[in-house]
């Protein structure tokens, strides 16, 4: 469930660079690279399903990704650095829309 709509202000290295936009994620229990300019923070919530740690953190496409979706584009993930964690990429409902 999506937090506020509270952002943080770019750093260098994404500027002029399609970046999806992280959120503030409801009951976040910790905020990543929060000191770190060169990177967005990263609020996310930690969470032990099955027994296994989970990490969920909330992103919105910008209009231009959005529209790209809808005309058939894909979710692209990155991971910085040269090991590959396990990860899942899912959707959410709108603010309200589960209501």
């Amino acid at each position: 469930m999506p937090g506020s709509l509270e952002r943080t202000a770019r750093p260098t290295a994404t500027q002029g660079v399609r970046v999806m936009l992280p959120l503030r994620i409801s009951n976040a229990t910790r905020i990543l690279a929060e000191s770190q300019d060169e990177y967005i923070a990263l609020a996310i919530r930690d969470e032990v399903i099955g027994g296994i740690n989970h990490m969920t953190s909330v992103w919105e496409p910008t209009p231009q990704e959005l529209a790209d979706l809808n005309a058939g584009g894909a979710v692209r993930l990155t991971i910085l650095g040269t090991g590959h964690p396990p990860v899942m990429i899912t959707t959410q409902p709108a603010p309200g829309a589960d209501e």
